[in-house]
């Protein structure tokens, strides 16, 4: 599969015809006509956009439509999104680049037919709201927003989703999260919220939800055992949701690589953890005063304190509740009960 060969420009009909371009595609409309101008881009043979970066300097109101090729293309748009902006991802596993503006939150309401969407915002926020004509039925959509800084947030609202499945992955500051309401996948998850750093209020959906932790760092704050921050999971369904850990072999810090035997680790109440004396072994419980899932990295008999994971944690089973996930957030080892 090649590169774009062709690029095809309409403004008001006129048509500009662009051969030649090997690897990078700059396509730069300038333009203060009214909102009735048309900037169309169609690669919809079997050529690649390898890169395309686009930008916009008009009246916010031109109606502006990408067609993606049938191969894997890569779009960058840069801070131009907005609900004129009409792109459709083609076949092949696609990504859009963009700078979410501040102010708006339909930048992506028709957009379809990708598989990765990349907030590339660091020093500003970003909010969008979402339906299904982002999703793939039965596919996965990656939204990755990891660069906004700490001093930053996402907002962003997957909830009125019904026919395909979330992976997601918030930035250093404290995000708001709301996954899709699609039925669950066989032997899978409808969502895998990762908040990043930050104190995270995160949402699942009406099915099976991941919630995932990469880093002690990932839980707001809290790693001294001081109190307060965690993320806040509004909605976590005991034995239906899970905690996810990742294994120290994938770069994780919780001091577990399987799954394994990880139920005589968890305690699901703060009684049953105070009972554990003089264990020093890394461990979760849920302090049932508090509501919140705890973690200690020296058990109940070291020196450390726990640390708050998450809060609106009203129960936990530890058979079912918390498990070790490799790098691709597979499922690593077994509990036995």
């Amino acid at each position: 599969m090649g590169s774009l060969t062709d690029v095809h420009v309409t403004v008001n009909g006129s048509q500009i015809d662009n051969s030649g371009f090997a690897t990078d595609v700059t396509t730069t409309l300038n333009s203060s006509a009214s909102h009735t101008s048309t900037f169309t881009v169609n690669a919809s043979g079997t050529e690649d956009f390898t890169h395309f970066h686009y930008s916009y300097s008009g009246d916010g109101t031109n109606v502006v439509d990408i067609q993606g090729s049938t191969g894997a293309d890569t779009l960058t748009m840069g801070s131009d999104m907005s609900s004129h902006v009409h792109i459709t991802g083609g076949g092949g596993t696609d990504t859009l680049h963009f700078t979410d503006a501040v102010g708006t939150s339909d930048d992506l309401s028709h957009v379809s037919a990708f598989s990765n969407i990349i907030f590339d915002n660091i020093g500003s926020n970003a909010s969008e709201t979402v339906g299904d004509s982002l999703f793939t039925s039965g596919q996965t959509l990656n939204v990755d927003a990891h660069t906004i800084d700490s001093s930053h947030a996402l907002t962003f609202d997957a909830s009125g989703v019904t026919g395909g499945y979330l992976y997601i992955q918030g930035g250093a500051g404290a995000d708001t999260i709301t996954g899709v309401n699609t039925n669950s996948p066989a032997n899978g998850y409808s969502n895998v919220l990762f908040g990043g750093g930050g104190a995270d209020t995160l949402t699942g959906g009406s099915g099976a939800d991941l919630f995932l932790y990469k880093s002690l760092s990932d839980n707001g704050g809290d790693t001294s055992g001081t109190g307060g921050a965690g993320d806040t999971i509004t909605n976590f369904t005991s034995g239906t949701d899970k905690f996810a850990f990742y294994a120290d072999n994938a770069g994780g810090s919780f001091g577990y690589n399987t799954t394994t035997g990880l139920n005589s680790h968890i305690f699901t109440s703060t009684a049953g953890y105070n009972a554990s004396g003089a264990s020093t072994s890394p461990c979760w419980f849920l302090d049932d005063t508090g509501h919140s899932l705890m973690y200690d990295a020296d058990g109940h008999g070291g020196g450390g304190a726990a640390v708050v994971i998450a809060n609106n944690i009203n129960s936990l089973n530890a058979n079912t509740d918390i498990i070790i996930v490799d790098a691709a957030h597979h499922q690593v080892g077994t509990i036995i009960t």
